[in-house]
């Protein structure tokens, strides 16, 4: 299942967006992204849990320096995702949008789409808050 977010301007950088999304996972502290908990990082990945329902590891497989940042999702209920912030230059500013394929029993795509897109918009909406407060 693919899932896009909306394209957001970030009234920061290429360069402060990339670097804040290549460390999200290294802070010791959760980021400030609603109904997640238990937050343990480091180098490595981070774990976390969502809504008190599903647990997630996650790690950084992929970047390009001001363009994109890719992670990897493994949850402990059978579904696994590659998470792709895709950003764009724009002089002091900069846009990002997330995608996420995600991999998961077919039973499970219909009643998880709808609170995945809502989730992934609430993010959106953090991280941008997020970036333009660092």
């Amino acid at each position: 299942m693919k899932l896009t977010s909306n394209t957001e301007t970030i009234a920061a950088s290429a360069m402060k967006t990339y670097d804040f999304l290549c460390h999200l996972i290294q802070t010791t502290q959760a980021p400030p992204i609603p109904d997640i908990t238990d937050w343990h990082a480091d180098e490595q990945g981070c774990s976390f849990t969502i809504k008190n329902m599903i647990t997630c590891n996650m790690r950084l497989t992929d970047a390009v320096p001001y363009q994109y940042v890719i992670y990897h999702l493994d949850t402990d209920k059978s579904v696994s995702a590659n998470v792709r912030f895709q950003i764009e230059s724009m002089g002091s500013e900069s846009s990002l949008q997330v995608e996420a394929e995600a991999e998961m029993p077919f039973w499970i795509q219909a009643m998880l789409k709808g609170p995945m897109e809502q989730m992934m918009g609430s993010v959106m909406g953090k991280l941008k808050e997020v970036i333009e407060r660092s």
